[in-house]
């Protein structure tokens, strides 16, 4: 019986690496080869069909295959997983969704970018079930992960496209941008990656690399760079700041690699030519983009290539030790000065998941109720955080019934998410009767900022990422104001990083998040720009001849609320109104004019230029002069709270209430 046992483990042990081994959290990671990727892609596939896409760049874009892969030899394939959740989606929907593509390797010998690729699919797919943060980014953006681009190059360990013994091309050169037409498009790599940037709108590429340590960013191209220096891209503040952002994020790589250096490509690593990240950010647009004689539409168009691109050079060493990778596990808790289980993977899995979450700005509403749901510490308490968020948030049709506590209800709180972005601007929660009830009403709360709540790290000790913002309303108030039977329908609203917008820069990235007039389309998929992001709707209202109120998530999109639309048109700085307004210098004509004739004459002229531009048909641009008093409003109205304690909405019909007995106290009572 002892040799049987002991023949079983050998051949168990022989047959192992053909067909690889099961992977669980806690486990140490290893490296693997072809054969484990493509396996470990069809079982997550078939576990998770809602979640994972699983298609072959040869099958969708009709590309050879080169060499052959794998214990079997079989023609080597170069598998693309498309990540979203599906559930109840539908295809229009699902064009609305913002795109990020993961470029695993494009050099076969630098296999680290493989395995993190294929560590954030498997982290992403299966820990979304259990954690709100990871199911909220499946369920709101679409994820393209490439784990082996460069197929051939991976399994048989060497740089380029091999066929045989012959290596054929860098596929890292093989783009037209920066590059001679007949030297592009000679890679299956990156014909795949090419006919990939022509069929979405990817807003971030993360392609990994091996050799340094390096989270690098436009420019890397011989035009725009010139020995050691690059000229600055028109994104470049941008990108520096995304950059530092997934740095802080991803941390070190436990005690084996210090943080990524942060820099452009040009002055971190070296220049090249044709190369993919210069190409994914430039080609729309750049006089260093090009084509390829590989065939004739082998140009972009003006809306396929405006990534936000990031060469990530995971390691000093092209091939680092085993014991280096870390451990597979979530939370992969960062940890910087000691930790063994920490390394090159989880790092990269918390870069992606960051860059993920960076694709959109978001708002959700979480938490309704008395102060037992915000500590001291200025956030959720833990045990009711998780539980809140899967209520609000994953569940579409969640109601809840509530006993009247005239306590709890004068200091009603309000809780939100928010994240997607660098620099919270503004956000606030509004609230309005219906545009046909009978009984008007319509407030909010005080727009927040940036510097109102701190960022919360979900790589250390936090269940999220972003901010929470919380606020109080009389609730009580309200509901004896409208009565019984009238509901009162609840929306947040965010405007985030404002302060990176200019009008050099040709991203979508920054243009989708605060140019609403941004729009780029092609079949399947969709960039339209908006100034303002809103949450989900909710519904309160007192129950007739009950003394309870109920709380209702509803679908906004047929509402018609009595409150203006106007939060789309707010956005101004002095530069954008200098940029939007193409008279600007006609405008200065006018001024010069006025000081040579003197001061009085100003307004005239000013009169007679506005007549001018209407007669021709021009729209100038308006200092929004509401949106100005009504900042100053909100501030003497926070100055008053602060005094008295009040209650921080506003109601816009007070004069009327007041006239019609509603805020007396035995009304309240």
């Amino acid at each position: 019986m002892d040799k049987l046992l002991w023949w079983c483990w050998i051949v168990g042990s022989l047959l192992l690496p053909l067909y690889g081994h099961s992977i669980k959290l806690g486990d140490s990671i290893q490296y693997l080869s072809y054969d484990d990727i493509v396996k470990g892609l069809h079982e997550l596939q078939q576990e998770y069909p809602d979640i994972v896409g699983l298609y072959s760049a040869q099958e969708a874009f009709q590309l050879p295959h080169v060499g052959r892969c794998g214990v079997q030899q079989e023609p080597c394939t170069i598998w693309i997983v498309e990540l979203v959740n599906r559930t109840k989606k539908s295809s229009q929907q699902l064009a609305q969704l913002p795109e990020m593509i993961v470029s695993g390797e494009l050099h076969g010998d630098e296999p680290v970018g493989t395995l993190s690729s294929f560590y954030f699919i498997k982290t992403l797919v299966e820990q979304s079930f259990r954690d709100p943060w990871l199911s909220m980014l499946l369920n709101t953006r679409i994820v393209t992960v490439i784990p082996m681009t460069n197929a051939v190059g991976y399994d048989h360990n060497v740089r380029g496209e091999s066929e045989g013994m012959v290596e054929l091309m860098d596929p890292n050169r093989d783009f037209p941008f920066d590059q001679d037409p007949d030297k592009c498009m000679k890679t299956v790599a990156g014909k795949a990656l090419y006919s990939l940037f022509h069929h979405h709108l990817f807003q971030i590429l993360l392609t990994f690399h091996g050799g340094t340590n390096v989270l690098g960013y436009e420019w890397g191209d011989t035009r725009h760079c010139h020995s050691t220096s690059c000229e600055p891209s028109p994104d470049d503040w941008i990108m520096h700041s995304i950059a530092t952002k997934l740095q802080q994020v991803s941390g070190s790589a436990g005690i084996h690699e210090k943080p990524y250096i942060v820099g452009d490509m040009g002055s971190t690593v070296y220049p090249v030519k044709g190369g993919l990240e210069d190409w994914a950010y430039g080609a729309s647009w750049s006089d260093a983009s090009g084509y390829c004689l590989w065939k004739n539409d082998s140009r972009a168009t003006n809306i396929s290539n405006r990534c936000i691109a990031y060469l990530i050079e995971t390691s000093s060493k092209k091939h680092p030790s085993e014991s280096t990778l870390g451990h597979y596990d979530w939370p992969m808790i960062r940890n910087d000065s000691h930790s063994i289980q920490d390394g090159h993977i989880p790092r990269n899995i918390r870069l992606s998941l960051i860059a993920m979450e960076l694709l959109k700005p978001f708002i959700y509403l979480i938490g309704w109720g008395g102060e037992s749901l915000w500590s001291e510490t200025g956030r959720l308490d833990d045990p009711y955080l998780v539980e809140y968020v899967r209520m609000h948030m994953m569940d579409g049709t969640w109601n809840e019934r509530r006993s009247w506590n005239k306590s709890l209800m004068d200091e009603f709180s309000l809780v939100w998410w928010v994240g997607g972005g660098l620099i919270v601007d503004e956000t606030w929660i509004e609230f309005a009767t219906a545009k046909e009830d009978s009984h008007s009403l319509q407030g909010s709360t005080m727009k927040q900022q940036h510097s109102s709540s701190p960022w919360l790290d979900p790589f250390s000790n936090h269940t999220l990422s972003g901010y929470l913002f919380h606020d109080t309303i009389n609730l009580t108030r309200i509901l004896l104001q409208v009565g019984q039977g009238h509901p009162i329908y609840f929306r947040g609203l965010l405007s985030m990083d404002r302060y990176f917008w200019n009008g050099k820069a040709q991203s979508h990235w920054i243009q989708a998040r605060n140019n609403h007039s941004w729009w780029g389309s092609i079949p399947g998929h969709v960039i339209h720009g908006q100034s303002y992001f809103v949450s989900d709707y909710y519904r309160i209202e007192w129950t007739r001849n009950e003394s309870v109120y109920e709380i209702r998530k509803m679908d906004g999109d047929q509402l018609q609320w009595n409150i203006d639309e106007i939060y789309p048109n707010l956005l101004f700085t002095s530069s954008t109104w200098l940029l939007e307004s193409s008279h600007f210098w006609s405008w200065l004509k006018w001024v010069l004019l006025a000081i040579l004739l003197g001061p009085g004459t100003f307004p005239l002229l000013g009169c007679i230029g506005v007549g001018c531009l209407r007669l021709c048909g021009v729209r100038t641009t308006r200092v929004p002069g509401n949106y100005i008093l009504q900042r100053i409003r909100n501030y003497w109205i926070s100055k008053r709270r602060r005094g008295n304690r009040l209650s921080s909405y506003y109601a816009m019909e007070s004069q009327q209430q007041e006239e019609e007995g509603l805020w007396t106290e035995e009304a309240i009572k």
